[in-house]
């Protein structure tokens, strides 16, 4: 959509960010959230590149910690165990690892991504569940992810903030506005470029 373009430093847009085609939140299978209400980021708003091999979270992998999934139910509230559920399966993300560290939830998983639209999607089905969550008055302000790497381009950690999603499904905030702001959190290893 005109005025949705994202732009790089020199004024041209950022291939990356520009993409739509974005596809209905998780269609209503499975859970009990009301998602009509926006659309999610799966296949759509391509912004991130994912992460690379050998990357390692930093924060705990194990123990009593770690949130375990649930699956949704139409309580109106959401969890950071239905987040869970939704990333492993309805979007089959590799989860190694979910905790919450006070107000932000710590995600790892590994990427089975072979190209940057690949890790792309990924990264946009972590978007699009993060915001059902936090529509459904979601417990964190923040989701931080760590991503052990499929190929050596990839970034290998990225966030999304609560704020930008609030938006983003209100309407406030463009798919390609809020693809942007968490394409801009990616970290990469030495020498690889965010292009």
């Amino acid at each position: 959509m005109p005025g949705d373009e994202t732009t790089t430093g020199d004024g041209r847009p950022d291939g990356d960010a520009a993409e739509s085609g974005d596809v209905d939140a998780a269609d209503g299978e499975g859970g009990g959230f009301d998602v009509s209400r926006r659309k999610v980021l799966v296949g759509g708003v391509g912004l991130f590149v994912g992460a690379g091999v050998g990357a390692s979270a930093t924060f705990a992998t194990t123990g009593s910690d770690q949130i375990r999934k649930r699956t949704p139910n139409s309580d109106g509230k959401g969890t950071l165990g239905e987040l869970r559920w939704i990333l492993e399966e309805k979007h089959a993300l590799s989860v190694t690892s979910m905790v919450r560290d006070d107000d932000t939830v710590r995600l790892a998983y590994e990427s089975s991504a072979s190209s940057r639209g690949e890790s792309r999607r990924e990264i946009g089905a972590v978007i699009s569940a993060y915001g059902l969550i936090v529509a459904n008055d979601g417990p964190t302000a923040k989701l931080s992810a760590d991503i052990a790497r499929a190929f050596e381009e990839q970034a290998t950690s990225y966030h999304v903030q609560a704020t930008w999603v609030k938006k983003w499904r209100s309407g406030d905030l463009s798919d390609a506005g809020v693809a942007q702001r968490v394409f801009n959190t990616r970290r990469f290893p030495e020498g690889v470029g965010s292009n």
